[in-house]
């Protein structure tokens, strides 16, 4: 049995060089603005598997960027919103593990390179820090 399925797209341009329509999912605005949310179906049986979430730019003579920002701070005393990126937890055992990469290039071309960097401020604020460390395991050794 198969779940019923939504798929929205937009309108596409009959000019060779024509912009197809776009398609944007917001929240509501408010004192706490409302959230929006993707996810894949969850599994019900006792073998099953989650449905997987896909985000990929539109393809072309120029590949399109994805981009994942947090939410922007209208208040000098707050931050903006974090971006976090994690496996699933595994109530039962082991967790999967997080891959970031650029892709693979065709033979004698380069891949792109995969940067890590704080922004910058200016007066006397600080940059922030760019930290990479393992979680400790209780119990072992």
């Amino acid at each position: 049995d198969v779940g019923g399925v939504v798929k929205v797209t937009a309108g596409a341009s009959s000019l060779a060089t024509g912009t197809g329509g776009a398609v944007s999912v917001a929240g509501g605005g408010a004192t706490t603005g409302g959230g929006v949310s993707v996810a894949g179906g969850a599994g019900t049986g006792t073998t099953s598997t989650g449905g997987g979430v896909s985000v990929a730019g539109g393809g072309g003579t120029t590949g399109a960027d994805v981009t994942i920002r947090g939410g922007a701070s209208s208040s000098a005393t707050s931050t903006g919103g974090a971006v976090r990126i994690s496996s699933g937890a595994n109530t039962l055992g082991g967790s999967a593990p997080v891959v970031i990469e650029s892709a693979s290039a065709k033979a004698n071309y380069s891949s792109g390179s995969l940067g890590f960097g704080s922004g910058a401020t200016t007066g006397t604020g600080n940059s922030g820090k760019l930290g990479f460390s393992t979680s400790t395991a209780p119990g072992i050794f």
